[in-house]
């Protein structure tokens, strides 16, 4: 399982304890087994049709599950980049002086990652924004109809 699997996972596990919910609780309402419920949890790219029920059980907001998804995203690049800190400190050129190459890669490589994310984050929040505007046209259309 991915780091970001793991954070991803024990945020949700966290979650469902803070509300008082178990897995299996959770799995039985999605109508899912309890180790799929656990592929859910933690898959990176988790699915806002998945999301949708997880967010009604929850009593809470798709978008605040959106956050968790996200925040736990940017927790694995936070370790990433401290690891990777970590190994530059002790990566020493002939010269004795440290290599920046590899910080730089870095760099760029978490930002093109976070961006990545933060688009796939904008297109499930763009169509999140689109049912709910279909949602309330119907109920726009039943309020005139009668």
């Amino acid at each position: 399982m991915s780091e970001i699997s793991k954070i991803q996972l024990n945020n949700f596990n966290r979650l469902l304890m803070e509300k008082g919910l178990t897995k299996r609780q959770l799995a039985e309402h999605i109508g899912v087994h309890e180790n799929g419920m656990n592929r859910i949890l933690s898959s990176p790219d988790i699915k806002l049709k998945r999301l949708t029920p997880i967010a009604e059980f929850l009593d809470m907001e798709v978008s605040a599950l959106l956050k968790l998804v996200y925040e736990s995203k940017m927790q694995e690049q936070a370790l990433i980049q401290e690891s990777e800190k970590t190994a530059i400190h002790t990566d020493i050129s002939v010269k004795g002086e440290p290599s920046d190459s590899v910080n730089d890669y870095a760099t760029k490589e978490a930002t093109i990652i976070l961006l990545s994310e933060n688009l796939k984050l904008q297109k499930q929040t763009a169509e999140l924004l689109q049912q709910n505007g279909e949602r309330l046209q119907q109920l726009m259309d039943l309020f005139i109809s009668k």
